[in-house]
């Protein structure tokens, strides 16, 4: 009898979404292949879970934070005044949480051999698609071949074939994190192109990671770990962030004059949670996915129809993360998510500083909580697919 490692089945489960998320922009059945992983593989964590009786501290405080959400929203799913779908709940409990839960999967099926199996695995592929990708971004910026979505700083966003230039990066954020703590051949050469894929971008999310990782990395060989993450430390990391970020945060957030819908749907999402304080409105409500697809009575309700992109066909339903958190869990729910966040930096203190995971994780968890105000990444397949290499990550210290 053939036996399959976990290793090769969480490196393939891996090169699936990856293949899938590129599959999804041509042919839409794709797009659901993230969600069935996720569900095959909690299916097998809930039972590996319930038999282990050695479960750590991490797992298990993790596990409680992410049931406590649930209980939250179903809660405020039987409290609000507003009619949700029985299909629109079940699709939001699975994709609203989704990366979170891939995380908790991956660093409960991976040990400290995870990480290498996979960068010996995807050594030729990652080499492979960066050349490709290269090669396509100096293409579309002669020729403008279709590939970008805008143009920024005098420079096309190049998306590939996504609809959003973030997933693109978030993809080459999840190959230049095999490439930055391995050992292959031309390791330089291949980060530096990766460095041009992410500038070649030119959104803030993927930009400051670029600015966080440098940071973290003089940080972490420099410095003891209460010093990482001290006042002073977080107060020019955020200055560095504003001064990367300024335009695109000013045009969602600040500018009064110019439209914006990740605006509208916080401006929104706080007056609900207000109103509903300290819960939300539930799974499937306000902000999410299934809320688009189903398009939610709250929307209706609040006249986004008659708002540009915000209605039924509109293209910025689920752009701003923490907005559908706040709509859908209430202040309650956003608090437990922020200690979800805090749980796993300072689980990073605790790893090793050789090499450069610590300063790794450390940027992969705050690039996604700034994605989370921005774009829907964060939910895309990408974006699980970046959160549970983190799992990874996270797993390969905690054998040490």
């Amino acid at each position: 009898m053939v036996r399959i490692s976990k290793n090769f089945l969480i490196s393939g489960t891996f090169l699936t979404l990856i293949l899938s998320s590129i599959a999804s922009n041509f042919i839409s059945i794709f797009s659901y292949v993230d969600e069935l992983i996720l569900c095959c593989s909690l299916v097998l964590f809930l039972i590996s879970f319930s038999r282990n009786k050695k479960n750590n501290y991490f797992e298990v405080l993790f596990s409680l934070l992410i049931f406590l959400i649930y209980v939250i929203g179903f809660f405020s799913n039987l409290l609000s005044p507003f009619f949700v779908s029985y299909s629109a709940i079940a699709l939001d409990c699975i994709q609203t949480l989704k990366f979170f839960l891939f995380f908790l999967v991956m660093y409960h099926f991976s040990n400290a051999s995870t990480i290498h199996y996979m960068i010996e695995k995807f050594e030729k592929i990652s080499k492979l698609l960066l050349i490709i990708f290269l090669t396509l971004v100096v293409i579309n910026q002669l020729f403008n071949i279709g590939l970008s979505e805008g143009e920024r700083y005098g420079i096309k966003s190049f998306n590939f074939f996504y609809s959003f230039a973030g997933d693109f990066g978030f993809l080459v954020i999840f190959f230049f994190s095999l490439i930055i703590i391995s050992r292959y051949k031309q390791k330089t050469i291949y980060l530096l192109i990766c460095l041009i894929l992410l500038l070649s971008t030119t959104k803030f999310q993927i930009l400051d990671f670029i600015v966080l990782f440098i940071m973290f990395t003089y940080l972490v060989k420099n410095s003891k770990n209460m010093v990482i993450l001290s006042p002073a430390t977080c107060s020019i990391s955020i200055l560095m962030l504003w001064i990367v970020g300024k335009s695109q945060i000013n045009d969602y957030f600040l500018n009064q004059d110019h439209y914006s819908p990740r605006k509208i749907f916080l401006e929104y999402a706080i007056d609900i949670a207000k109103r509903h304080f300290p819960f939300g409105l539930g799974f499937g409500s306000y902000g999410s996915d299934a809320a688009s697809k189903f398009y939610s009575s709250v929307y209706v309700f609040y006249g986004f129809g008659n708002l540009y992109a915000l209605g039924p066909q509109g293209g910025a339903l689920n752009d701003n993360y923490f907005a559908s958190v706040l709509g859908q869990f209430g202040w309650l729910g956003l608090f437990i998510l922020v200690g979800i966040f805090i749980l796993m930096l300072i689980k990073c203190l605790s790893f090793s500083n050789d090499g450069n995971v610590k300063a790794l994780c450390l940027s992969l968890i705050l690039v996604f909580v700034i994605a989370g105000f921005g774009s829907g990444t964060v939910r895309s397949a990408v974006g699980m697919l970046l959160f549970g290499l983190l799992g990874i990550l996270f797993a390969s210290q905690e054998q040490h």
